[in-house]
């Protein structure tokens, strides 16, 4: 009894081992996935905060272009004269200027500055240069479009053309068939 009892124990000694490796190798994999889910959960943040910021860096590009297009537009010498007949009331040798009572005012009835109606004046250029790019762009489309179509037609009457020319040879050869078979009765 005392061979069983010693192979009793060491049989628990070794599963106890084997409990104690199994245990620490099942707390390593837990470890292993809770490291991969939070890797996870950061790439996660980081794509969406990368995201964001090219969002923001589109909308900054966006209003750098705006902002240049206003500043071509404010130093041309068209607004420069524009602005100089306007607010310093400068006209040329050959001109008479006219000057009415009324002052322009705002939504408050607030009397307006140079500046405000300088900083509208450059807004509104703006607009409409950038209505006239759109109208440019839209016109560029339609043209291209009614190329493509001129295009596909006459590809389709160049197609048109060869079925006739074809037609017109099968008729052709047929009158021919029909003329020598024709000639063959006859002599007979």
């Amino acid at each position: 009894m005392s061979g069983k009892k010693g192979e009793l124990t060491r049989f628990k000694v070794k599963k106890r081992k084997v409990n104690k490796l199994r245990l620490f190798l099942l707390v390593i994999v837990v470890l292993v996935i809770v490291y991969f889910v939070i890797s996870a959960l950061k790439i996660v943040k980081l794509n969406n905060e990368k995201e964001e910021v090219e969002q923001k860096n589109q909308e900054l590009k966006e209003t750098i272009e705006d902002l240049n297009q206003e500043l071509d537009i404010i130093s041309s010498d068209q607004y420069m004269e524009r602005l100089a007949r306007k607010k310093l009331k400068l006209v040329k040798s050959n001109e008479i200027l006219f000057i009415l009572p009324n002052l322009r005012t705002n939504s408050d009835d607030e009397e307006v500055g140079p500046t405000d109606l300088a900083q509208q004046e450059a807004q509104d250029m703006v607009e409409a240069k950038k209505a006239e790019e759109a109208k440019k762009s839209e016109e560029e489309a339609a043209s291209e479009d009614k190329e493509e179509k001129s295009e596909e037609q006459s590809d389709d009457k160049d197609g048109d053309k060869e079925k006739t020319q074809d037609k017109d040879d099968k008729d052709s050869g047929n009158d021919q068939s029909e003329e020598n078979s024709g000639g063959q009765d006859g002599g007979n």
